[in-house]
């Protein structure tokens, strides 16, 4: 069997890009060094969707956590899990408030 694609890695990132090259007519091989996919770093995941608003604007990171995250509502549906977007809390000391005012234009901006 001739193989198209090869993905390393069997996390979040891995499954979701076997996922979407799924849809194709390729041959995919997905290789993941543990005994299960998302056993490692995946498999603590905390729910945390991140959403790019901590990065710096205009990099490729933020560009990245905002589309990835925007993903989550398709996914949700296709894959029949539950989502439940509560927000997020950010904590700072009143010298840190231009830094907060900062973070919250950025989620505004992005509609996250």
């Amino acid at each position: 069997m001739d193989i198209d694609v090869v993905i390393i890695g069997g996390g979040v990132t891995g499954t979701a890009i076997a996922h979407e090259l799924a849809r194709y007519q390729l041959n995919i091989v997905l290789l993941e060094k543990e005994d299960e996919c998302s056993f490692g770093v995946s498999k603590s995941n905390s729910g945390i969707i991140h959403t790019g608003f901590q990065s710096k604007k205009g990099t490729l990171k933020a560009d990245l956590a905002v589309q990835g995250n925007r993903l989550y509502e398709e996914l949700s549906v296709q894959l029949q899990f539950p989502l439940l977007r509560v927000g997020e809390l950010v904590v700072a000391r009143p010298a840190e408030k231009p830094d907060i005012l900062e973070l919250m234009n950025h989620a505004l901006e992005w509609g996250v």
